[in-house]
């Protein structure tokens, strides 16, 4: 098995309740999971690091950018046209379709999320599990 088979998968999970890092880190462990709380260090940590092969991204992150911004950002980026970039939101999915549309989000997860939702996420955009 090449190397590059071998290597974990990252992800980047932007979320500002960081009580939901280290549940995200443990369900996803077959991966590595870098975390942010907010919209402007996740593009410090994008900025700085190897391409992610999936980001995990709040929507209302509190103060600062949200995560729609965050993905218009993220996807402005050359190194992150083709990656999954996966919407986690509590808010009403109906209301900001067009927005989640427009931001280039490749799939959504609504809030409260399961643990498979998480793991059926990492499976089919990592093909890990």
């Amino acid at each position: 098995m090449s190397e590059q088979l071998k290597q974990k998968k990252t992800i980047l999970y932007v979320e500002d309740y960081d009580m939901l890092h280290t549940l995200v880190r443990d369900v996803l462990k077959s991966s590595i999971v870098v975390s942010a709380l907010s919209g402007e260090t996740a593009i410090d940590i994008i900025n700085t690091h190897p391409p992610f092969d999936l980001i995990l991204l709040g929507i209302n992150l509190g103060k600062g950018m949200n995560g729609i911004e965050l993905c218009s950002v993220i996807r402005s980026n050359k190194k992150y046209h083709n990656t999954p970039i996966i919407a986690i939101t509590a808010l009403d999915f109906d209301k900001i379709y067009d927005k989640v549309n427009n931001a280039m989000f490749t799939a959504y997860i609504p809030k409260p999320y399961k643990i498979t939702d998480l793991l059926s996420i990492q499976s089919r955009y990592l093909e890990v599990g």
